[in-house]
């Protein structure tokens, strides 16, 4: 019952274990969360400000009760000292001006101020007065006198401020009608999101921008490890294309200084993985050396045994014959041997330079013409032209020798052999076919195993058959140096005799 759910979590956690997956995440969390927080500021600012405007308004209708005894008692004349009063009234970012419209046809140029608190220039009154009726708020008191009107207005005072108008008060006498403004100013006013949207206001701006700070840092934190983990990626499959630069390493891509550690074990890495493909070639080429050379002194020696024993000596004649066959056989185990060890040494690090393949293989054609013809089978070409591949001369004339030996060895006498080379967008398309005897379907893909011997209907997957010659290398190096390169090799059936050997090669770019 519990390994379904353990299933599931081994299922999930590549997905949150991935850079991408929690970049994106990340990335919802810091646009969801703002958003959130953003909406329940804006409400909280509103009610905050909403119980502001009610207090200021409410101080407003104070001031304008207290000061309507001495605005009643006025008949005309001498206008009162209103100055006084207010500076007792009044404190803090609060701002009161008391103003008077005669009965006379109202105008909004009927307003007259009468005081402020705090106490301001006549001129600085004028201004205001100019910059209040601009607003509107005079239209609606041009020809009433009555009751009190609630504001929250935002306007600019002639001093280039921020005010809140609050509140309008309206307190009707014989000689005309009394107007107690009261506004809030300074930072509560700065502070207040009335008339423009809630961003706008300092501590939301001062918020924001410390968010996108913090959210450009960790997101600059995420995408430069992603960056990093991705170079390396292309120079570890530049590394095993063998085509990068050889002046660029794992530290010099890291530009995360926590990666330092983790780029320099990367480039020993390649270094070892180098030195031991250099390693593995020089042993290859040293043994192979060192073998040839008993194997040819050998050879060498048969020649005056074979001049010495009589014909007649049907015994010592076979035993020279098995000699010969034997070195010659040696001689064979010791080349494949040492391409094995090739083919081994360019899979950790293959060649990638420029190959003309087509006049290589139209060398080698002719070159294997003559064996063809001395063992009365013939091979026709049909080459491309300007075919470029990536990999080595060497790569792919032991690919053309073993696919070319195969052929010759299984195309009966008087049969063609037939190799082909085309180019398709960016791949080359080798194809050797012969009319031997074909291969049983179950084994098309095992013919390219290790010590895989097939002789037409008899199988050795471990031995050798000493007759045939065949030691179930030859198509396993040609697989293991076309992979190596990023090739891919496959055999088919011909439709009427035969096998088809189909190599897709990548051009060179």
């Amino acid at each position: 019952m519990t390994e379904r759910p353990i299933k599931r979590r081994l299922r999930l956690r590549p997905i949150f274990n991935s850079l991408a997956v929690n970049a994106v995440i990340l990335v919802v969390i810091f646009v969801a969360c703002p958003t959130i927080v953003y909406f329940e500021l804006r409400a909280a600012s509103r009610e905050k400000t909403e119980l502001l405007i009610q207090s200021i308004q409410e101080q407003g209708r104070l001031i304008a009760v207290a000061l309507s005894p001495s605005l009643r008692r006025f008949g005309g004349g001498q206008l009162p000292d209103l100055q006084k009063q207010l500076s007792e009234m009044v404190s803090g970012s609060t701002k009161v001006k008391v103003l008077f419209r005669p009965k006379a046809p109202a105008t909004p140029a009927g307003f007259f101020y009468v005081a402020s608190e705090p106490a301001v220039s006549a001129a600085y009154l004028d201004d205001e007065r100019e910059h209040l009726v601009r607003t509107g708020i005079f239209n609606e008191l041009e020809n009433s006198c009555a009751g009190n009107r609630t504001l929250a207005t935002r306007y600019t005072n002639p001093a280039g401020q921020w005010e809140i108008l609050s509140s309008l008060v309206a307190v009707p006498t014989d000689a005309g009608c009394w107007f107690v403004l009261t506004s809030i100013g300074g930072d509560d006013a700065v502070g207040m999101a009335i008339g423009q949207p809630y961003w706008k206001n300092p501590e939301a701006k001062f918020a924001i921008v410390i968010y996108l700070i913090m959210a450009v840092l960790v997101l600059s934190l995420f995408f430069g490890i992603w960056r990093n983990l991705h170079g390396f990626a292309r120079l570890a499959k530049a590394i095993g294309d063998n085509s990068r630069d050889r002046g660029i390493s794992f530290r010099d891509l890291n530009q995360v200084p926590e990666l330092t550690s983790v780029a320099s074990e990367f480039d020993r890495m390649v270094d070892r993985v180098a030195a031991s493909a250099d390693a593995i070639h020089s042993a290859a080429e040293e043994n192979a050396h060192a073998f040839k050379t008993p194997i040819a002194a050998i050879a060498q020696s048969l020649e005056p045994l074979k001049r010495s024993v009589p014909q007649a000596d049907e015994r010592g004649q076979r035993a020279l014959q098995l000699i010969e066959k034997a070195t010659e056989r040696l001689d064979t185990l010791v080349n494949a041997a040492r391409q094995m060890d090739e083919a081994i040494a360019d899979l950790i690090r293959p060649p990638r330079d420029p190959v003309e393949f087509s006049r290589l293989l139209g060398r080698m054609l002719d070159a294997y013409g003559e064996a063809a013809r001395l063992a009365m089978k013939r091979i026709r070409g049909d080459i491309a032209q300007n075919v470029v591949v990536a990999g080595s001369e060497d790569m792919f004339e032991i690919i053309v020798e073993n696919l070319l030996d195969n052929a010759l060895s299984f195309a009966p006498p008087g049969s063609e052999i037939t190799v082909t080379l085309t180019r398709e967008d960016d791949t080359a398309n080798l194809e050797v076919a012969d009319r031997g005897p074909g291969v049983e379907s179950d084994n098309l893909e095992r013919i390219f195993e290790r010590y895989f011997s097939y002789h037409g209907t008899t199988s050795q997957p471990g031995g050798v058959d000493p007759n045939a010659g065949h030691f179930g290398m030859g198509l396993w190096i040609a697989r293991r140096n076309v992979e190596s390169i990023g090739g891919t090799i496959q055999a088919r059936n011909r439709a009427r005799g035969g096998l088809r050997v189909i190599v897709l090669l990548p051009i060179h770019t």
